[in-house]
């Protein structure tokens, strides 16, 4: 028999599976049937139908428009990962991670070549990007540092800070003292919600700098701590297999990290034991780029999805994510063998900032002046029935390689005050945030806004006309510089 070996498969194969049918015969000494001995007879049972959360319109349209938007990125790594998740109870509404492959190729086996055709990195075409596979948040993080700081009273959502483009880790004259903004770009006083509208990195820095500066009172740990109360750093726990739980780097996993590449090879840090000690060492520059998503922070597009449904959720609820809907019995689908029923992951207290993050990522995609990262974007977008909001990211990832080496990152909820999607998007080599991944949440979001994905139809086979789509994309405006 065949047996699901990953995702929805491995996950419900229990019942999925079926029970296969039995008959005992008592046989005489020549061979020949005597009887069948009834009280042994099991009778075979068909698999159970197993139902999912996905809603196939949504599904196709945010496959759709992940490729679309890939391919008109032109990206030298054209690979990414979309998220759609319902923050009221967790449930995953669709998700497409590209490049992608058909099932049915692996159904009777695959040779040994075949197989690693699809594993082999950078493609990894078999791996769930959504939640296999970790990435740095950039600005998408600020949600994260900007709630550890408020927790931590480094800021209040009402106070002003002065971003004049750049901020001063130490008084020399280092590489690492001094710390800019995207662009050098000055954003004058800002606050919570401003900081967030333009994606102030000088704001984000200050509360890296001062949380480390202030180690000797809360530990040495204390932001990472309150950035874990988001659910980053650990797996959110969805029904799917081999989910990463991403990294949240500490002091402690800095240096053990340094030390692993020591061990594995010398020439790791140039064979210079100096580096080496060097590279062990957590200072406030590590915390300040911790505070903008960058360093060695690596989150999936769902931990990203997830935190942002917190806020999202009336009651700042986060739940555990699932893509289950029903089990009922194949042959009668009102015997239901197993329901989805929404579970509380955590409780998140916002305080007093909520309604500022809360402006705040509305003006991300609303505010002309001053003005929001996204707000080109979502110009066209039908705003007035149908209110989003979202936060821009551009991860910095150093690959040589790539002539445009920024991953693009957009998350999004909405329709507010409701809020029944978030939607988190991650293009690799895509750029600014604003130029492909918002886009990408635009193509998703706008045919539930405008109501046409009621009375659209998936075509038969769920074939993706790629030129169509690519002109789709073209008409959507996609600047910024974040």
């Amino acid at each position: 028999d065949e047996i699901g070996k990953a995702g929805v498969e491995r996950t419900y194969e229990a019942y999925l599976r079926g029970r296969p049918g039995r008959r005992v015969y008592e046989i005489s000494r020549t061979g020949r049937v005597v009887r069948e001995l009834v009280d042994q007879r099991v009778e075979p049972r068909n698999g159970d139908d197993v139902y999912l959360s996905i809603d196939a319109r949504i599904q196709y349209k945010t496959e759709a428009a992940l490729q679309a938007q890939i391919a008109k990125s032109k990206s030298p790594t054209p690979y990414g990962a979309a998220t759609v998740l319902d923050p009221r109870n967790g449930q995953i509404v669709a998700m497409a991670s590209y490049p992608t492959y058909d099932p049915s190729t692996l159904v009777g086996g695959i040779s040994q070549d075949e197989y690693e055709s699809l594993t082999k990195a950078p493609e990894k075409v078999l791996s769930n990007r959504n939640i296999q596979e970790a990435y740095p948040a950039a600005s998408t993080f600020k949600l994260a540092s900007s709630f550890a700081g408020y927790k931590l009273g480094i800021i209040d959502p009402d106070q002003y800070v002065l971003d004049n483009g750049s901020y001063r880790l130490c008084a020399g004259n280092g590489s690492g003292c001094l710390k800019r903004n995207a662009g050098g770009t000055a954003h004058g006083s800002v606050n919570l919600t401003s900081s967030l509208i333009v994606s102030s990195d000088v704001y984000s820095y200050r509360i890296g700098d001062l949380a480390w500066k202030g180690r000797e009172r809360w530990g040495d740990d204390a932001l990472q701590r309150e950035i874990e109360k988001l659910g980053y750093g650990h797996k959110t726990g969805i029904d799917l297999t081999a989910e990463s739980p991403g990294l949240i780097p500490t002091p402690e996993t800095n240096k053990e990290i340094a030390e692993k590449l020591w061990e594995k090879s010398h020439e790791n840090y140039d064979n210079d034991p100096e580096k080496f000690r060097d590279a062990q060492l957590w200072r406030g520059g590590n915390s300040a780029d911790l505070a903008i998503g960058q360093g060695s922070v690596g989150v999936t597009p769902l931990q990203t999805a997830n935190a942002y449904a917190a806020l999202a959720n009336a009651r700042s609820i986060q739940y555990r994510p699932s893509v289950l809907k029903v089990v009922t019995a194949s042959h009668d689908p009102s015997a239901i063998h197993k329901a989805y029923v929404a579970k509380e992951l955590r409780r998140v207290d916002f305080g007093t900032a909520k309604q500022a993050f809360l402006d705040g990522f509305a003006g991300v995609v609303q505010s002309a002046s001053p003005r929001g990262t996204a707000y080109s974007v979502f110009r066209t977008f039908p705003l007035s029935t149908f209110e989003v909001s979202g936060k821009t990211g551009t991860a910095e990832v150093g690959d040589e390689s790539a002539k445009r080496r920024d991953n693009s990152l957009f998350v999004a909820y909405g329709p507010n005050p409701d809020n029944k999607y978030v939607v988190s998007v991650m293009i690799q080599g895509g750029g600014f945030g604003a130029s492909a991944a918002a886009p990408t949440a635009y193509m998703i979001l706008e045919p539930i806004a405008d109501g046409s994905i009621e009375s659209f139809e998936v075509p038969k086979g769920g074939a993706i006309d790629t030129d169509a789509v690519v002109e789709d994309a073209e008409k959507i405006q996609s600047t910024g510089s974040d």
